[in-house]
């Protein structure tokens, strides 16, 4: 378990971040977990910084599943606000986004304004060959606010969109250890746009195709 503060300072706001995670596993239950959660306050182009995230995963594996075989659910959420009623900011800002890392290899959602539901299987083919299958469904945390994406930008203004659901995104990824030093990576990505999408413009599914190679020394 770890704490972390981290201080932000800018032309027109000052946002500090204190967040904890913890993770680790029981033996006897099958079981691994992880949480983290933060807060932030400080200003704002004059309004008060009131935000939050939290994130949790658990995975099971047991002797009755196939062997090397770990399943598991995601639970992500950060806030969203952009009310001009009160003074208020209450959208979580992530600091320094990571893509791919926690909502699907699109990146279509980022951690702002979000509610992600997870599920999936990871299967240790081989030695070196991992192959994972997840499920990703996407909502926004207030209809108030936009939808943004990896980077923290925003993909869709809130518009006329007043439903929350932004879509389901289905992420198949084979990562194969060729040597000490290569790894690949290959993956086909599927993102089903839902009634947030349509509601506020072009609303095609979006397909993604990928391979990756890694060299480390």
């Amino acid at each position: 378990m770890y704490f972390l503060q981290c201080d932000l300072d800018a032309k027109d706001e000052t946002r500090r971040t204190f967040g904890a995670r913890i993770h680790g596993e029981s033996d006897s239950l099958n079981l691994d977990y992880e949480a983290e959660f933060a807060t932030q306050t400080g200003s704002s182009m004059g309004k008060e910084i009131d935000a939050s995230m939290f994130a949790a995963q658990f995975g099971y594996r047991s002797k009755a599943l196939p062997k090397n075989m770990r399943i598991w659910i995601g639970f992500d959420y950060a806030s969203g606000d952009r009310s001009a009623e009160d003074n208020k900011d209450g959208t979580f800002d992530q600091l320094f986004p990571l893509g791919h890392a926690y909502l699907g290899y699109i990146d279509m959602v980022g951690r702002k304004n979000t509610l992600s539901y997870s599920q999936g299987v990871s299967l240790q083919a081989t030695k070196r060959t991992t192959v994972t299958l997840a499920l990703h469904q996407f909502r926004r945390a207030r209809d108030t606010d936009a939808l943004y994406n990896a980077g923290g930008a925003v993909a869709r203004e809130p518009g006329n969109g007043l439903s929350r659901k932004v879509g389901n995104e289905l992420d198949l990824s084979i990562s194969h250890k060729y040597s000490d030093h290569v790894n690949l990576l290959f993956g086909l990505s599927h993102l089903r746009p839902d009634d947030f999408i349509e509601q506020t413009g072009a609303s095609e599914s979006i397909r993604f195709a990928y391979a990756q190679a890694v060299f480390t020394y």
